[in-house]
């Protein structure tokens, strides 16, 4: 067959505004009430506007968190979430608990660190993935669900990650660095810049890598190489890597 073009991502792209998918489900009700009105044209009115008495920017519920680069308790958040959400300490912690969260970063640069857990979402706010810049040893990652390599990664499901840069350079073992997303399925990874190298599994000692069995990546440009190590399956479009 012919070879498929490779489309490296650019700033010519049309600006994808990130999709919040994860932490609404434990939306406010004034949220499920909005739903049931029927909007007509006339009454959207511009930009600024707040139509049918809803405010604008919304009242976000407590599952969504909104950061700006000047917050300085963005780091206690994240650690906060990610310790009922996340982690192997127990195992798969936070696998089957009822919390929801969202993480969206307004454009500028973040020294913080964001383990992303079970019904996670992360989401830089910017009209290019560049304009939201994870400047962090880890940045934004995802570690193993368990340090039995024959489990690994292999439940890590239900999170996902977009629309920023990350510039991560934390030695994972053995001198490996990058950002690190050792997952399985239903945890997509989009418009995503990475500057440094982009790890899809986990080594945390013993005899083999940590299992990971699927992904879905995207509209990503990644500057230096992929490693799928124990990675058993993974699926990606439009997206620019060194090999």
């Amino acid at each position: 067959g012919h070879a498929v073009p490779r489309r490296a991502f650019s700033h010519s792209m049309p600006p994808m505004r990130p999709v919040l998918a994860v932490a609404l489900v434990a939306g406010s009700a004034s949220a499920v009430a909005a739903s049931k009105i029927p909007l007509k044209k006339s009454s959207l009115g511009s930009a600024n506007e707040a139509p049918l008495g809803l405010s604008n920017p919304p009242s976000w519920p407590a599952s969504v968190l909104l950061f700006e680069d000047s917050d300085t308790d963005i780091q206690a958040k994240i650690d906060a979430v990610y310790a009922t959400n996340g982690g192997y300490d127990p195992v798969n912690n936070g696998q089957f608990v009822d919390s929801r969260y969202a993480l969206m970063f307004k454009p500028g640069t973040y020294t913080v660190d964001v383990p992303v857990g079970y019904y996670t979402q992360v989401l830089g706010l910017g009209d290019s993935p560049d304009d939201v810049v994870f400047s962090g040893p880890k940045g934004v990652y995802c570690e193993t669900g368990s340090p039995d390599f024959a489990t690994g990664s292999l439940n890590n499901f239900w999170r996902s990650a977009e629309n920023f840069r990350s510039e991560a350079i934390e030695p994972w073992w053995s001198g490996v660095t990058g950002m690190l997303w050792a997952v399985s399925q239903a945890s997509p990874i989009r418009r995503v810049h990475v500057a440094t190298q982009m790890l899809l599994y986990e080594y945390v000692g013993g005899d083999a890598a940590c299992f990971a069995s699927g992904g879905f990546m995207a509209n990503t440009k990644v500057d230096g190489q992929v490693a799928s190590g124990s990675q058993q399956q993974w699926y990606t479009r439009n997206r620019s890597v060194k090999v």
